[in-house]
């Protein structure tokens, strides 16, 4: 078993942080990463994303959710796995194992998931990683594979017998990252001597049509032009094109969500600007993604009309602007 050092992590604080805003990011502000580790594992059966080895009854649990799971829900989704996957049985020789019941979200597919490749990168060639059924069809998952060159195996929704499965485990706790791998991960998508002077873009991630979109759009997209503000859906663009806007783009803003997951391709010294929750410290995982990858931060609060997951944001526009002038100047 290869394992990494214990790591402790000092966050940075926002670059517009007041006094009275401390309680939301203090529990961050200092966080100690587990060792992250892989072993190998002989003789396993894999149904999903259930893993097991039959002859010991052993679950792989830690390797296979995102969280600590009850047992209702182990038992309810081991039992699924089971008896609704086909009885057919393939072998695979040599193969590894990344993911959890959260992959198939494109923020932590990239952020929990491909660090774990980083992980076993020196392996990966040999063991190449296994996408299980519900992740079929997931364009942006084997675009990425594809441009990291890893290696993957499809499988259907039926059993597999693995002769040697390297088995990772999380590199960090949920909200939080290796910053030696996820440092390692964002590399491979910006240039280290990228041109500070070519990075004039500034981007509005469009959520329009998706959870919390905004109740006042009408009003912010004013807002958003009259600071040169381009509105970019992301996912009308493929991972070169990302790349490329990416490492011209000064300042990243967007509501809370997948969107600013695409950080990760941003050049040293570009900002992220977050729209976050009124008053929640404990959703900070864009906060510390951006400190770990050595980002200037900025945020702004907003209010979530409805439930928090699928609530509308409203923008208080007058604070919104002073906000963008506080940064900018004076819009023109």
């Amino acid at each position: 078993m290869i394992k990494y050092n214990k790591t402790p992590t000092i966050r940075t604080l926002p670059k517009n942080i007041h006094f009275k805003d401390l309680y939301l990011f203090e529990k961050e502000l200092l966080r100690w990463i587990p060792k992250p580790n892989y072993r190998i594992v002989k003789n396993t059966i894999i149904i999903n994303n259930t893993i097991l080895k039959p002859f010991f009854l052993r679950l792989f649990i830690r390797s296979t959710f995102f969280e600590s799971p009850g047992i209702k829900k182990i038992f309810k989704d081991t039992a699924k796995d089971l008896v609704r996957s086909k009885k057919k049985i393939s072998v695979i020789n040599k193969a590894s194992w990344i993911l959890d019941n959260k992959s198939p979200v494109y923020f932590h597919f990239i952020c929990d998931t491909l660090s774990r490749s980083m992980l076993i990168e020196n392996h990966i060639k040999n063991y190449p990683v296994l996408l299980t059924h519900d992740l079929k069809g997931k364009k942006f998952i084997y675009e990425f594979l594809d441009y990291l060159e890893i290696p993957y195996i499809q499988m259907e929704n039926q059993y597999y017998y693995i002769k040697e499965l390297l088995l990772t485990n999380h590199t960090a706790p949920s909200g939080n990252y290796n910053p030696h791998l996820i440092r390692k991960l964002s590399s491979r998508f910006t240039h280290p001597l990228a041109d500070l002077d070519t990075q004039k873009r500034r981007i509005w991630i469009d959520r329009k049509n998706e959870r919390r979109d905004i109740k006042n759009w009408d009003e912010v997209l004013e807002k958003l032009k009259q600071f040169n503000f381009e509105i970019i859906n992301f996912k009308d663009y493929s991972i070169y094109e990302k790349k490329k806007l990416m490492a011209d783009t000064e300042f990243l803003m967007g509501v809370f969500g997948s969107g600013l997951t695409n950080m990760i391709m941003l050049p040293k010294n570009a900002n992220v600007i977050e729209l976050r929750n009124r008053d929640d410290s404990h959703n900070n995982a864009f906060f510390s993604l951006a400190s770990e990858l050595r980002l200037p931060y900025h945020y702004f609060e907003v209010d979530i009309v409805g439930h928090i997951t699928h609530g509308e944001v409203l923008i208080d526009i007058c604070k919104f602007e002073n906000f963008l002038i506080s940064i900018f100047g004076e819009s023109f």
